[in-house]
């Protein structure tokens, strides 16, 4: 008789088990938000330990975007970039491996009087695409 009942309690409760097929997933929104910002920093690039030339660091966004457009007339070879951590704007340019190569273009921006502060900092660099 036990085993019967044992029987009819595993049939039971496999009879249950597939009747419940489906599965909702309730998630947090910001979850799928943060999910795309990680793809698009993913699909960006590597990027690896470098340097670039800081020409400005200030509260002024209309200036840092004035010096960068004065940046990137006069030398259109190099990348130029506008960089927010709160509360400054920075405008830093080229993509180093190291300091020597960050020389060159650093002496050329220290004898152009546009630019009162020229600096070498270490950054987080774009490799260029694989080809």
């Amino acid at each position: 008789m036990k085993r019967f009942v044992y029987i009819l309690i595993l049939l039971a409760c496999t009879l249950a088990s597939k009747s419940q097929d489906n599965v909702s997933i309730h998630s947090d929104p910001r979850l799928d938000t943060l999910l795309q910002r990680s793809l698009k920093i993913a699909e960006a690039g590597p990027a690896t330990h470098g340097y670039r030339i800081q020409l400005y660091s200030g509260s002024n966004r209309q200036m840092a975007n004035q010096i960068k457009s004065q940046f990137m007339q006069t030398y259109s070879d190099y990348r130029a970039y506008l960089v927010y951590a709160q509360p400054y704007f920075k405008i830093r340019v080229g993509d180093f491996h190291n300091r020597a190569e960050a020389l060159k273009l650093f002496n050329s921006l220290k004898m152009d009087e546009r630019f009162k502060v020229v600096l070498i900092v270490p950054d987080k660099i774009e490799l260029p695409p694989l080809k």
